[in-house]
Parts: structure tokens; C-alpha cells; sequence
């Protein structure tokens, strides 16, 4: 029984990642940007590169607000970035999730009231705007409790908050903007 959940969660996953990237236009037949990061001290690198046009790359910096969980995330270490709407969110409420090597940008209503909580636990860590810490940490917690096994590790994961326009830049850049 338990290895037809795997497969299952598996199949559902890569359906997930074909709906996605199946929709009938020239631009999704392309290889897609994909965007990376790194954290230095207090500050996020990230960068975009275009696969298309040769030398085409996309760079911002951006400077980390407050951290949760901050020790979670290695300084200097390349880690990708997604936008919390790419994120495949697991149906299956009994089993743990496998995570994925990322960190989500998430919105501030979603964290709370969304699916945000289940875009981070599927993330790395995660990284939103015009939050306090203590209620994410108080919620995460929570959720952790409530959850069972499908939150085991929820409130060790990495939160860090940035301002609002620096959240929207690193948004625009995941989702092919950077210019």
C-alpha cells in the first residue's frame, strides 16, 4: 500500500510538471530561465540566466530583512528560486513530503491563509515580505503540531523577509522579467 502512495505521489508530481510546461505556444517549447541564488551575510544574489540569447544574464541584489530558522541556509551556496506558484503542492495529507532543493517566494497572505505552508514545506526555506517572524514562527509551529507526519520538520525551515519591492523584483526575475 505504501509504495502505491509513493508511485502515485510520483505520477502526480510529474503530471503536475507536464501540465505546466505543456501549454500549446512557441515560448513554451523554449528552455526557460532558470534563476539561482545565493546568500552572503545579509545580503541575496540571485541571478537569471536567458538559455536563448547568449551572455544574457540577469543579476540583483537584494538585502535580507530579518531570518527565521536562518543557520538553515548555507552562505554562499548556489540554491534555485521559484515563484510559490511553480511549487508542486502535495494532495496526499497523511505522508511526508519529499522537499525540494529550492527556496519559494511566497506571499504574506498565503503564508497565513493559503497554500503557503504547504509551497514551504515542499521548499528548502522560503522568502516573503511584511511579516513578523514571531507570528510565522507561532503559525509554523502550529501547523507543525497539527499536522503529523506531513509537517515533521516544518518550523525548522528557513524564512527570510525582504521589503516589498525587492520581493516583486525577485518575482519579475523568476518569471522571465529581469529587465
Amino acid at each position: 500500500m505504501k509504495g502505491e502512495i509513493i508511485l502515485l505521489e510520483w505520477l502526480e508530481q510529474h503530471c503536475f510538471n507536464i501540465r505546466s510546461n505543456a501549454c500549446e505556444n512557441q515560448k513554451s517549447l523554449l528552455k526557460q530561465q532558470e534563476t539561482n541564488m545565493k546568500l552572503v551575510k545579509n545580503r541575496i544574489y540571485a541571478a537569471a540566466v536567458n538559455p536563448e540569447i547568449k551572455n544574457d544574464k540577469h543579476l540583483l541584489r537584494v538585502c535580507v530583512l530579518q531570518g527565521l530558522n536562518f543557520d538553515g541556509l548555507e552562505q554562499n551556496k548556489e540554491i534555485r528560486i521559484v515563484s510559490g506558484s511553480d511549487v508542486f503542492v502535495s494532495k496526499n495529507d497523511d505522508e511526508q513530503v519529499q522537499t525540494e532543493n529550492q527556496v519559494a517566494l511566497i506571499e504574506p497572505d498565503a503564508l497565513f491563509n493559503g497554500n503557503g505552508v504547504d509551497i514551504l514545506n515542499q521548499s528548502h526555506s522560503a522568502i516573503t515580505y511584511n511579516v513578523k517572524l514571531n507570528t510565522v514562527a507561532k503559525h509554523l509551529m502550529k501547523k507543525q503540531n497539527e499536522g503529523g507526519e506531513k509537517y515533521l520538520d516544518l518550523a525548522t525551515k528557513p524564512v527570510l523577509t525582504i521589503n516589498r519591492a525587492d520581493f516583486e523584483s525577485l518575482t519579475d526575475l523568476c518569471q522571465g522579467g529581469g529587465n
